[in-house]
Parts: structure tokens; C-alpha cells; sequence
């Protein structure tokens, strides 16, 4: 190769490097003239050297961030699936932890009927019913003035899972009671005899045929029995064996008609637990669950549906009551 075709070839090599040089310098230049001329603009700027599709443009305005249609499905959707997993189980819990506040309200009854054995002979509680009441949560009017003396309060008096029994007293005014005294009054007005929400199970006397009027009393055969060695003593003093072994207080359950509610929870009179109405007890989601049971010891327990059963009818025949 000569020398001219060697400085040719020189000059060729150093013109394609100027020319690149400048092809950089004026893009460079371009860009920052785009930047100062679209500074305001909302749509943000690809960075430098972003290779650019034909046809392709930048959105604009506020639907650049938005979710499409499809997406939107997709995420209520599995809320939707996550809400119907989740509520059955809420509702379950929040269930069990009403029938724990049933539970502790019983030990509260437990030491109330323990401060007031003591000062009377260590009897447990229990007034005649001037109103002629069979039923075992029918009890005297006395019961609830001495009995909020000895640690009973408003909120004992009402189970936590069968909120709407506070409906069934009124005062003139057609409001329900709001404390122990308008309690009173309202019971007394109504039924001329305190209206329990409970069974209580310390016998007294009412307008029953069987057993002189004494309710609860003993019963023949063994359909219908108490959980005491016996099966027909009930509890009257804290000292008595009967104390440790049935209950003096549990959850209202009874088969059968009339009362407080509406007729439509009115079920056959009879020993089959399978008949206990829908408005007593524990229910969940329509089905009997358990009753709470609390005694002169001082303990607290429950009957699930396995364990309970018929304990005592009522004066009239018209319900059997059930633990």
C-alpha cells in the first residue's frame, strides 16, 4: 500500500469519529431542548436514550396509573372469597365468647348466693310466688331488691347470648329498664312475681297442683331426674350434698308453649330435647348448643346437646325444663 492510500484511509477513520463526536453532541443538545420546552407536562419523560417504537406514544392524563376493568374483577373477587372464609368463622367465635360471658356471669351468681347463705342460715335464695308461678324461673318479688344487696347486677340478670330477653319487661312508658329498681317494677307491674331469664332451681312455693305447690319437687320413675345421688333432692342449703351435684341456677330450656315469647317458637310438650325451644338455651345458627349450669360450690359447667335432659315439668303441664 502506498502512502497516499494510507493518509486516505487515516482521514476516512478520523472523519467517521468527528462525525460520530457531533451526531452525540447534537442529540445531547436536542434532548435538553425537549426537556426545557415539556418541563410542565404531566406525562413523565422517558430518560435519554429510551429507543422509541414507532407508532408507540406515552399515555397521558390521570388513567395513566389506573387499574383496567379486568383487574378490578379480579381483586373484589378475592375479597369476596377471603369475606366468605372468614365471616362463618367470626361469627363462630363471636358466639363462644357470648356463651364465656354467660359462663362468667354464673360465677358471679356462684359468689352472690355465697355472701347470702351465710347471714340466713346458709340457705340459698328463694321467695314464694304470690302470683301463683310454676315455672322454674318464676321466683318472689323480693328476689331481685335483696339480691342486687349481695352482688347481683343488671347485667347478670340477662344471658349475653339471648340479648332481646330485656324486651320482654317494659315500664309505662313502653321503654325496657335500664337498672335493677326499674327491673323490679316493670316485673312487678307485668306479672306481679319476679319473670327470671334463668331456671332456678332452690324450691318455693307457687300455684302447682303436684308436690303441695312446691316446686322444683321430686319425681317418680327416671325420666325425669335431678344429677344428685338420689335423683330427687334439691339443693336448699349450701350444706346440703344435693349443692355439689345440681345446680341451683342454669340457662332457661324448656319445650313446650305459653310464656314471655311469641308462639311461633312453641314446641310439643314432652322429655325430647330435640323440641327445646329456639328462644332459650344456646342456639347457633338454629341448633341447640349447650346451657350453662351454676352451683352452690362455687363451680361453673355446661350441658352440650349430648348431655342434657328433661328435669322437671311445669305446675300447669305445659313445659318441661331441661339441663
Amino acid at each position: 500500500m502506498n502512502l497516499f492510500a494510507i493518509q486516505t484511509k487515516c482521514l476516512a477513520r478520523g472523519g467517521r469519529r468527528l462525525a460520530y463526536r457531533r451526531g452525540r453532541h447534537l442529540a445531547a443538545r436536542n434532548y435538553r431542548f425537549y426537556v426545557q420546552a415539556h418541563q410542565h407536562d404531566a406525562t413523565p419523560l422517558p430518560p435519554a436514550g429510551t429507543p422509541q417504537l414507532s407508532g408507540r406514544r406515552y399515555p397521558t392524563g390521570p388513567s395513566a396509573n389506573a387499574f383496567t376493568l379486568i383487574e378490578l374483577l379480579v381483586v373484589i373477587a378475592i375479597i369476596a372469597i377471603l369475606a366468605a372464609l372468614l365471616l362463618p368463622a367470626l361469627s363462630r367465635t363471636k358466639f363462644k365468647t357470648r356463651v364465656l360471658n354467660c359462663a362468667s356471669n354464673y360465677k358471679q351468681w356462684t359468689l352472690a348466693v355465697n355472701m347470702y347463705a351465710p347471714e340466713n342460715g346458709e340457705r340459698l335464695p328463694s321467695w314464694d310466688c304470690p302470683g301463683g308461678g310454676s315455672w322454674m324461673w318464676d321466683e318472689g318479688t323480693n328476689f331481685v331488691p335483696v339480691m342486687q344487696h349481695y352482688g347481683m347486677t343488671f347485667q347478670m340478670y340477662f344471658c349475653p347470648v339471648r340479648p332481646d330477653e330485656i324486651k320482654r319487661y317494659t315500664l309505662p312508658n313502653g321503654g325496657p329498664p335500664r337498672t335493677l329498681d326499674e327491673l323490679t317494677a316493670a316485673m312487678t307491674r307485668l306479672y306481679q312475681e319476679t319473670i327470671m331469664v334463668h331456671a332456678w332451681w332452690v324450691p318455693r312455693k307457687g300455684g302447682g297442683a303436684r308436690n303441695n305447690g312446691i316446686f322444683p319437687g321430686p319425681q317418680t320413675g327416671t325420666a325425669l331426674n335431678n344429677t344428685s345421688d338420689s335423683g330427687k333432692d334439691w339443693p336448699v342449703k349450701t350444706t346440703d350434698r344435693a349443692a355439689l351435684q345440681v345446680p341451683f341456677i342454669s340457662d332457661a330450656s324448656f319445650s313446650g308453649g305459653g310464656g314471655t315469647s311469641a308462639s311461633a317458637f312453641d314446641t310439643p310438650a314432652d322429655l325430647s330435647s330435640d323440641h327445646i325451644r329456639k328462644d332459650t338455651s344456646h342456639f347457633y345458627n338454629g341448633s341447640f348448643s349447650s346451657v350453662n349450669l351454676g352451683f352452690a360450690d362455687g363451680h361453673v359447667s355446661s350441658s352440650t346437646r349430648t348431655m342434657v335432659k328433661a328435669r322437671q315439668p311445669s305446675g300447669d303441664n305445659g313445659t318441661y325444663w331441661f339441663y
